[in-house]
């Protein structure tokens, strides 16, 4: 027996090189070769997207954190406020601006809280404060007087936002009573 015969026979009856052809039962196989591993499910030729480069609204609404110096600088950088993604933005701002100091308004906070609310565009966003307003009221009805004091302060500077309130809460309260909402009917009242 020849060198060349005792590698390719061995106790299995393959190749024990890497370029031969491997032999079991009579089937020759083709040689194999050594390959990089796959790309994990990644077209060739596309990379992930740097946040830089993708639309500054899209990356506020992905969910992801991004640090509030951040927006600020991405937003200036796209231009002015009269294209739709910049009046989406400024829309979000000011339900942001709203929805946090009535979501943490109590007792001893009211004061710093009104001050807040009154700095946000609140004629613009009346509609937000009133929606924010009856979902804290229906979810907490303990803190009822707070936010009945923080509406009525509201109420003395912006009639027209107090005036929007009590239309929004006697719809409201029109509809639990017509589909028998029983909890709905006592939030809104």
């Amino acid at each position: 027996m020849s060198s060349s015969d005792s590698e390719q026979s061995d106790s299995s009856g393959t190749a024990s090189s890497v370029g031969e052809p491997r032999t079991k039962g009579g089937i020759v196989s083709p040689p194999r070769s050594v390959s990089p591993p796959p790309a994990r499910n990644r077209p060739e030729g596309r990379e992930r997207a740097e946040p830089a480069r993708q639309d500054p609204l899209m990356l506020m609404k992905s969910g992801r954190y991004l640090p509030p110096a951040l927006k600020r600088k991405m937003l200036a950088a796209q231009g002015s406020s009269t294209d739709e993604a910049g009046q989406r933005a400024s829309w979000e701002m000011l339900k942001k601006r709203i929805n946090g100091p009535v979501n943490k308004v109590n007792t001893s906070n009211i004061k710093d809280v009104i001050v807040e609310l009154f700095s946000a565009n609140l004629i613009r966003g009346r509609g937000l404060y009133c929606r924010s307003l009856m979902r804290a009221q229906t979810l907490s009805t303990s803190f009822t007087p707070v936010y009945a004091a923080l509406t009525a302060v509201i109420n003395t500077k912006l009639p027209i936002v107090g005036e929007l309130l009590v239309t929004r809460l006697v719809i409201q309260f029109r509809r639990a009573f017509n589909r028998d909402d029983k909890d709905l009917c006592i939030s809104s009242v």
